[in-house]
């Protein structure tokens, strides 16, 4: 499980990141990103009902995208707000399989351009 300090919980990080962040599309989710003042990343993780509409597949597939982030967190990156909003593609993929795409979407992220 990510660290509190790891974690997007407020609604108002999210509405910065997502209206204001740059994004990465891939066929299984958008990653929307935002540097911030801190020198580690913060996660947060969207998967609303269109996805699936029961709520253990939704929170498996969080479950799993968290395990990967913590997984990867001092990886690449650091200083970044990340969200990922889920497409329903990803119902039925394995962890092998998203934690892949994760890792290549993280490192299109570039590592310095402008503060917003």
């Amino acid at each position: 499980m990510l660290q509190k300090e790891n974690r997007l919980k407020k609604e108002k990080d999210f509405r910065v990141v997502l209206g204001r962040g740059r994004y990465v599309v891939t066929p299984l989710f958008l990653l929307k990103y935002i540097p911030n003042t801190l020198s580690y990343n913060r996660y947060g993780f969207v998967v609303s009902t269109k996805v699936s509409k029961k709520s253990p597949m939704r929170n498996t597939i969080k479950r799993r995208m968290r395990a990967i982030a913590k997984k990867n967190e001092k990886k690449g990156i650091q200083g970044h707000d990340i969200a990922f909003i889920v497409k329903k593609e990803i119902v039925g993929r394995s962890f092998q399989e998203i934690q892949e795409i994760m890792a290549e979407a993280l490192q299109k992220v570039p590592q310095q351009f402008s503060r917003i």
